[in-house]
């Protein structure tokens, strides 16, 4: 069974919807019904690198605790109430948090790759993965007690979906409710993509997952074009031959190859400035609090925690 108030049909574990399958608003710059193979190609190949991404890439301790304290701060100002939770996208060290008891939490997530790949599987009556749409979401107004995201705006528009975003998470927050939501930003004075490629090829990046993270805020030119992964695909193979990334220590060469997967993307990555991020939702929500992990890159990084009024 659905874990709340659901108004229409749901599709759990990522088996096929009932309708399309138009997930979480990431993607194209444009409105399709259907994600577009590229789309879906990449996000197929998220899933099946996730085990090899660290932060700032994926969620760490810090991140994690934020949430956790977030979640039994509110389970401690309502004793003996059952946490009714929105997990955006199928984020498995998320899912697996210490969670208050009688949690009920469904993950929605666009892609059946991604659920397949990393949902660490549903707890019957506690939690469950579906095939959703964010922009619309199958639940009734004010059921959710707290909404969860790990950089899930960052592949939507700016500041069009982010606004729109902001309106469906407000309206199926309840009165008491909150939304956590780590948000990947850049500084108001990025660093340009020559001083990423200068630290690359000088060995100053750290990890592969530092360098995608560093590269794709560099080469985003404004917040409402943001930075399109296969603009980011050009600009690296213009700039750094494949010897010269094969010398990298620690760098595998599958974690090489897997730039080819940017070649095509139709994917764009958005990297607001936190006063941007609290420009379009503030507008509708009110901030209470914002963390910054101690990891590199950290202040990129915040988890920002909102509520309804």
């Amino acid at each position: 069974m659905p874990p709340f108030n659901y108004v229409a049909n749901v599709t759990v574990q990522g088996r096929d919807s009932t309708g399309p399958c138009r997930g979480d608003s990431r993607g194209t710059r444009e409105s399709h019904a259907h994600p577009s193979y590229s789309e879906r190609q990449t996000w197929a190949s998220v899933a099946a690198a996730y085990d090899t991404y660290t932060s700032p890439l994926r969620p760490c301790h810090d991140d994690l605790k934020t949430i956790e304290r977030a979640a039994h701060d509110w389970s401690s100002a309502h004793p003996g109430r059952a946490m009714r939770t929105l997990l955006l996208g199928a984020t498995p060290d998320i899912a697996k948090l210490n969670w208050p008891l009688h949690l009920k939490l469904v993950a929605m997530d666009s892609s059946t790759a991604v659920i397949k790949a990393i949902w660490p599987g549903d707890v019957r009556g506690h939690r469950w993965a579906t095939c959703g749409n964010w922009l619309s979401l199958p639940l009734r107004a004010g059921s959710c007690d707290m909404v969860v995201g790990d950089g899930a705006l960052t592949a939507s528009r700016y500041p069009d979906e982010w606004r729109a975003m902001a309106a469906t998470l407000r309206d199926v927050l309840s009165d008491s409710g909150v939304l956590a939501l780590r948000c990947f930003a850049r500084m108001e004075h990025p660093e340009t993509p020559d001083r990423v490629i200068q630290d690359l090829l000088g060995g100053k990046v750290g990890n592969i997952n530092h360098f995608k993270f560093r590269l794709f805020i560099a080469l985003q030119r404004s917040t409402d074009e943001g930075c399109p992964v296969r603009d980011a695909y050009r600009f690296l193979r213009s700039r750094v031959s494949d010897e010269a990334l094969r010398s990298i220590p620690g760098w595998s060469e599958a974690a090489i190859n897997g730039f080819e997967l940017w070649r095509h993307a139709d994917t764009v990555y958005t990297f607001p400035t936190l006063s941007e991020v609290r420009s379009v939702l503030g507008e509708f929500l009110r901030e209470r609090k914002v963390w910054f992990p101690s990891y590199t890159l950290g202040d990129n990084c915040p988890t920002l925690l909102w509520t309804r009024s």
